[in-house]
This record gives C-alpha cells, structure tokens and sequence, in this order.
C-alpha cells in the first residue's frame, strides 16, 4: 500500500502543477489511506503524505547505515 499511496499523492501533486483538478478518485483514495488527514485540501493532503514517506525513507536509511534491522 505504501507504493500506491505515494504513486496517488505524485499524481495528485502533478495535476495541481499542472493548473488541474485532480481525479476525484485519486483524493478519496487518499483520503481512504490516510484517515487522520482527511480534512486536509487535495494539495495538503498530497504534501503530508509525501513528506512522511521522504521522512520514513530517512529513518530507514539511518537505520541500515547503523546495521540495526528495519522493523515493520
């Protein structure tokens, strides 16, 4: 789910980018993944979860370089 969820925020990112509403489809199913957030405007929306995954990716990455396993 983590793959889909920020595939459908990119998505949402680059039609606002592009001057366009986004799919409908792609904000419910964002909104879906991301409950706690669903107040939030398409665009907020999109960025917060952008921002937690590059923030997860680090913690990660730290996490490797230190040799600690990854936890789920």
């Amino acid at each position: 789910m983590t793959t889909e969820k920020i595939t459908v925020a990119r998505r949402i990112r680059a039609a606002i980018n592009n001057y366009q509403d986004p799919e409908p489809r792609d904000v419910a199913l964002l909104r879906a993944y991301c409950p706690d957030y669903r107040d939030l405007l398409p665009d907020e929306l999109a960025c917060t979860v952008i921002e937690e995954m590059v923030k997860r990716n680090e913690e990660e990455r730290q996490q490797v370089e230190k040799g600690k396993p990854l936890t789920a």
